[in-house]
C-alpha cells in the first residue's frame, strides 16, 4: 500500500490534484508551440511554425534537455520530481518562451545542429540506409580499439 501512495503523492506534485499536466497547459499558451495531450509525465512539444529541434538546441544552451522525435518533429522531456520544486517549473516555461520568440524573430534558410541532423535522416529515400550508417557510427564511435596514432609519447626520448 506504502508503494502506490508513494506513485500517487509524485504524480499529485506533478500533476496536481486535478492530474492535469500544467506544463502542457502552459506550453499551448506560447505562440507558435502545442503540446500533445498525453497520460504519463511525458511532455511533447511541436511546432507548426519552425523545425522545433532548433528549440531543443536553444533550450540545451539553458542547461535543459529536450529529446528529439522522429515522424513526427516532435521533442519530449520527462516530467519528474525534480520539476516540481519550487521556481523550476517557471524557469523552464520562462526558457521556452524566450527560446521560441527568438527562433520566431529569424528566418532560417538552412537548419543546422539537431535540425539538420534529423532532417537529413528525414530527407533519405530508403531509411534502412539511415539505420546502417547510424550503426556503422556508433560501432566507431564505441570502438574499444586504440590505433597507434592516437598514443601519445609526449616525445620522450629513449
Amino acid at each position: 500500500m506504502t508503494n502506490m501512495y508513494n506513485i500517487y503523492t509524485c504524480i499529485s506534485k506533478i500533476y496536481g490534484k486535478d492530474l492535469k499536466n500544467p506544463y502542457s497547459l502552459l506550453i499551448n499558451e506560447i505562440d507558435g508551440l502545442y503540446a500533445l495531450k498525453s497520460e504519463t509525465s511525458i511532455l511533447v512539444i511541436g511546432s507548426n511554425d519552425f523545425n522545433v529541434y532548433r528549440l531543443s538546441d536553444h533550450m540545451s544552451k539553458k542547461g535543459w534537455s529536450l529529446s528529439p522525435l522522429q515522424y513526427p518533429t516532435l521533442i519530449h522531456i520527462a516530467i519528474t520530481l525534480i520539476h516540481t520544486k519550487e521556481g523550476v517549473a517557471d524557469r523552464f516555461i520562462r526558457d521556452v518562451t524566450e527560446c521560441t520568440r527568438e527562433i520566431m524573430k529569424v528566418k532560417v534558410t538552412k537548419d543546422t545542429g539537431t535540425a539538420a541532423i534529423y532532417g537529413m535522416a528525414h530527407s533519405v529515400p530508403d531509411v534502412s540506409l539511415v539505420a546502417e550508417v547510424t550503426g556503422s557510427y556508433f560501432d566507431a564511435y564505441y570502438s574499444t580499439q586504440v590505433s597507434q596514432k592516437s598514443i601519445s609519447t609526449n616525445n620522450i626520448e629513449d
